[in-house]
C-alpha cells in the first residue's frame, strides 16, 4: 500500500517489488535462477520463473548491476530493452590497504601466522566452484604447495552444500591445508584481504562479483573466472581463467606464486581498477534512473 502513496518505489531486490505498483523501479542482480544448473535455491528458482517477467513489465526502470546482467536480461526479456540501465555497485569504503600484522590470525587457531595463504570469500555452494579451487590447489607441485594454505571465509545456506564442501576437503591429499572460517567481523575480513597472498574467486556465474573489488581495494592480487560478469568487473587487473579448466587454474596459481613481478603488477592494477567503482557513481546513475522513471 505504501508504494501507491510515494513518488517512486525502488525495490532493490525483485522479491521486494510490490504486485501492481505503478510507480516502481527495481534492481536486477542476476538471472541465475533461470539457468538449468542447480545454482539457485528451489524457492528462488520458483519465484523468478513465475514472477520476474511480470516484475520487469511493471517496473519503469530496471537497474542492472553489470553490463553482463543487462545483456543476460536482453536475451531472456528483449521486450523490456528500453528499461535496462547498467548501474554497477561498489565495495564498502572500509575495504582498503592498511598496515597490519598477522597476530589476529591467532584468534582463529592459525598458529603459523607468517605462512602465505590463498583466500576465498563468499557463500559455500556449487555455483562458486570452490571444489575447482580445492582440486587445483591439491594438484600443485608439492614444492609450491608446501608453504601455502587456503582460507575459505563463508557459510552454506543449505546443509547439502556444506556436506559437499567438507567431502571435497576430506578428499584432498592435505586436508589440513584448508581453514574454514565463518562469521568473520568486517575488521578481520579487511585484514584477511590485506595479508592474503592472493584472492581466488572461480565462480561459474556471477551477476557482479563484489568480493573481487573488495580484494583489489585491499591491495590483494586476484585470480578469477573469465566468464559472466567477472571478466567485466576484473578488467585487465586480474588473472582470469576458464573455471572449468583445471590445468589453466593450476598454471595461473603457479604464476601468482612464482612471478613476483606479475603479482606486484596485479596489486597496482587492482587498486586502480577498484577506484573505478564507487558508490558516488552508483548514486549518480541511480538518480538518473529515478528522473527517467518519474518523467514517464
Amino acid at each position: 500500500m505504501v508504494a501507491h502513496h510515494t513518488d517512486l518505489f525502488h525495490a532493490t531486490n525483485p522479491a521486494d517489488f510490490p504486485e501492481g505498483v505503478t510507480n516502481g523501479v527495481v534492481t536486477l542482480h542476476d538471472l541465475i535462477a533461470l539457468r538449468q544448473k542447480p545454482w539457485a535455491s528451489p524457492d528462488s528458482t520458483r519465484f523468478y520463473r513465475q514472477n520476474i517477467s511480470n516484475i520487469l513489465q511493471q517496473a519503469k526502470v530496471v537497474f542492472t548491476v553489470s553490463e553482463f546482467t543487462k545483456q543476460d536480461a536482453l536475451q531472456y526479456f528483449p521486450e523490456y530493452a528500453d528499461k535496462y540501465l547498467p548501474t554497477p555497485i561498489a565495495a564498502n569504503p572500509l575495504f582498503k590497504k592498511i598496515d597490519t600484522d598477522r597476530k589476529y590470525l591467532l584468534n582463529y587457531g592459525i598458529t603459523n601466522i607468517n605462512k602465505p595463504y590463498f583466500l576465498y570469500v563468499g557463500e559455500i555452494q556449487p555455483r562458486k566452484n570452490i571444489n575447482g579451487l580445492l582440486e587445483a590447489f591439491d594438484a600443485l607441485p608439492t614444492l609450491l604447495q608446501k608453504e601455502l594454505y587456503i582460507i575459505v571465509v563463508g557459510s552454506a545456506k543449505r546443509l547439502e552444500n556444506l556436506q559437499q564442501f567438507q567431502k571435497s576437503i576430506a578428499g584432498m591429499k592435505s586436508p589440513a591445508k584448508v581453514i574454514h572460517l565463518q562469521n568473520v567481523p568486517i575488521d578481520d575480513l579487511i585484514k584477511l584481504y590485506n595479508t592474503a597472498y592472493a584472492f581466488i574467486y572461480l565462480s561459474h556465474f556471477e551477476g557482479f562479483g563484489l568480493p573481487i573489488i573488495e580484494a583489489m581495494s585491499c591491495g590483494c592480487p586476484v585470480l578469477t573466472s573469465n566468464t559472466t560478469s567477472l571478466s567485466e568487473v576484473a578488467g585487465n587487473a586480474a588473472l582470469t581463467v576458464n573455471p572449468e579448466d583445471k590445468d589453466a587454474i593450476i598454471d595461473a596459481m603457479t604464476k601468482i606464486i612464482e612471478d613476483n613481478a606479475n603479482r606486484n603488477s596485479l596489486i597496482v592494477k587492482g587498486l586502480v581498477r577498484a577506484n573505478n567503482f564507487s558508490w558516488e557513481k552508483t548514486a549518480r546513475n541511480t538518480i538518473a534512473g529515478y528522473k527517467t522513471a518519474m518523467e514517464m
